[in-house]
């Protein structure tokens, strides 16, 4: 009790100086001790950021321990941090889609798009698909669902290809057209949302690309030529670590995105183009008006230019050369490995930019 109590008041600053590292030290020292409130407290730090690197890992693990001994709240914050999309601990993904996991929170609700939050989203997928299933997720790492679905059942099932229109009329209001299918559905959530997330649509294949250039344009050459266990890494940067084509085939399969290998060498060799975000696909115009031609994410048909191996390093090696000067200008890491992706109608090089304080 002493050491909880000494914990609170260096974790606060209040009877002492704020001093977060004596306060983890106290509460551990309690924990250590059997204290079910210490195991709340450390969890609540680290979640929080408060006073030490925010750490969602190690706040899950306090909170499931706090929990286990039945403190009223640390199931509550838990639950929240699976359905904030912290991800999901591999000891939940066989029950995540059972609505007695987390409905009981009090946060559930009803919106536009159903009855979710809390849990009541996944029941919802489980009870209208023909599977469901946690394919990849850990804590702070992020999810990857993959979700069975008869198409012959959908009621849009004859059209599923039409994309919306959005036409401004008068008053500001803002009218869409269209079937509702799965790209109308995804137009408007990714609108209603555009402030926390960004919505791809696409095959497996498009997703997998679109997943693999953002690995490789984030990720430094280091972490990719040393990464030792791919769990580690969050889902959006795994498939960059891949240095052969059957071992992206076989992430992308953990991921629930089936290919061949040779459609992964494909990718590799940057012959299938990224998605864009669906809201850039999205031509508001005003009413009576008609819509100008707007590209949009498919790009079938088009075949890009498939350059020789030795030309494509000639290119990335000469933009790494370049790149090196300004780095050392602007303290960047200057050991970069470039990312080309060759499409229809144009060549992308992408440099990440990593700091070295980082």
């Amino acid at each position: 009790e002493a050491a909880l109590v000494l914990g609170e008041m260096y974790a606060s600053g209040s009877g002492a100086e704020k001093d977060a590292a004596k306060a983890i030290a106290y509460f551990t020292a309690a924990e250590n001790g059997g204290s079910a409130q210490a195991s709340m407290k450390l969890g609540m730090l680290y979640d929080n950021g408060d006073g030490v690197p925010q750490d969602k890992a190690k706040a899950a693990e306090y909170y499931q321990e706090a929990a286990d001994l039945r403190v009223p709240d640390a199931a509550y914050r838990l639950g929240k941090m699976y359905d904030d999309g912290d991800g999901i601990p591999k000891t939940m993904h066989g029950h995540v889609f059972e609505p007695r996991v987390t409905s009981k929170l009090d946060t559930s609700h009803i919106d536009a798009w159903g009855m979710h939050g809390r849990g009541m989203a996944l029941y919802s997928i489980s009870v209208n698909a023909d599977n469901s299933e946690i394919m990849r997720s850990d804590v702070g790492l992020g999810c990857a669902i993959k979700v069975d679905v008869n198409t012959e059942k959908l009621s849009e099932k004859s059209d599923q290809s039409s994309f919306p229109t959005f036409t401004l009329a008068e008053g500001g209001t803002v009218l869409v057209r269209g079937p509702r299918n799965i790209l109308r559905t995804s137009c408007e959530f990714a609108i209603e949302s555009r402030s926390t997330c960004s919505v791809y649509v696409g095959s497996p294949v498009e997703v997998a690309a679109t997943l693999f250039y953002y690995g490789s344009a984030t990720l430094s050459a280091i972490d990719k030529a040393f990464c030792r266990d791919v769990s580690q890494l969050p889902l959006s940067k795994m498939l960059a670590t891949a240095g052969e084509p059957e071992e992206l085939r076989v992430l992308a399969q953990s991921m629930g995105l089936e290919m061949s290998e040779r459609t992964a060498r494909r990718i590799m060799n940057g012959e299938i183009a990224a998605l864009d975000p669906i809201l850039d696909c999205v031509e508001i115009t005003r009413d009576n008006k008609p819509a100008a031609k707007k590209r949009t994410q498919t790009k079938q048909g088009r075949k890009a230019i498939r350059f020789d191996k030795n030309d494509a390093n000639l290119l990335k090696s000469t933009a790494r050369e370049a790149f090196g000067e300004i780095a050392r200008r602007y303290y960047l890491e200057g050991d970069i490995e470039p990312q080309m992706r060759v499409s229809y109608d144009k060549i992308t090089l992408t440099l990440p930019i990593i700091r070295k304080d980082d």
